[in-house]
């Protein structure tokens, strides 16, 4: 703190150095490193966990499975492709926005809505530019909300379990890429299997994205309990 006050050409009073000190002696708790089962011994952030593994696997499954089932929309391969990757660069404009005027919990959630209304619409749209247009419009906004959960999650988690619960988080999420293709495999037995799978796993992520405390506004949580306060309202 003094080296910093030097380059910046000021000074730090002695009492910061005091309040300081006094704030680490406060809470003895707070200065032991907490373990993934100090997390689960909360049954709101238990809760929390279980409902972001969830819903990052939904994402994951949703979004390989329109990625690797563009080919089966009847209009050009080449075409839908560039399409695809058209939809996420959109999206990823159209999420920052929306986050900070809706919040994340809301925001994600009519995204996967969005996503999983797409997915349904496409097994009612006949082939070609049709359906191309309504997987597109489902590409473009489970990419949204897979953006959106990646920031959502990390403002959840207290700092010294971030990094730990966001790679579980990410753990699901690379089970539904593994699952997506072969979903996708069902077609032969009904078309409309798959899509039937991902609009209605899309519908309950977006229903269960709602046991989530919202965080728009609210500091980030350092400590177990600063994130189960986070279900508390924002106090303005």
């Amino acid at each position: 703190m003094r080296t910093i006050a030097r380059v910046n050409g000021s000074d730090v009073a002695v009492e910061t150095y005091t309040d300081v000190k006094n704030d680490d002696d406060e809470d003895d708790d707070d200065r032991k490193a907490p373990i993934i089962f100090d997390l689960l011994r909360s049954p709101v952030m238990a809760k929390n966990l279980l409902g972001l593994l969830f819903n990052w696997f939904v994402q994951s499954f949703v979004y390989y499975g329109l990625s690797l089932g563009t080919s089966s929309l009847g209009g050009d391969v080449y075409l839908s492709f560039c399409l695809s990757g058209g939809a996420e660069v959109l999206s990823f404009l159209v999420c920052i926005p929306a986050m900070n005027q809706f919040g994340r919990k809301w925001s994600a959630s009519f995204f996967l809505f969005l996503a999983g209304f797409a997915c349904f619409g496409t097994i009612l749209s006949p082939l070609g530019p049709i359906r191309v247009t309504v997987a597109m419009i489902g590409k473009f906004a489970i990419t949204a909300s897979f953006t959106i959960i990646y920031v959502y999650s990390a403002e959840i988690f207290p700092t010294p379990l971030r990094i730990m619960c966001v790679g579980f988080c990410s753990v699901a999420a690379r089970i539904g890429g593994i699952v997506a293709p072969l979903i996708l495999v069902l077609e032969r037995a009904w078309p409309s299997l798959p899509m039937i799978c991902f609009s209605s796993s899309s519908l309950l992520a977006g229903l269960l994205i709602f046991i989530l405390p919202e965080t728009k506004g609210k500091r980030m949580p350092d400590t177990i309990q600063q994130s189960i306060d986070l279900k508390k309202p924002l106090q303005v």
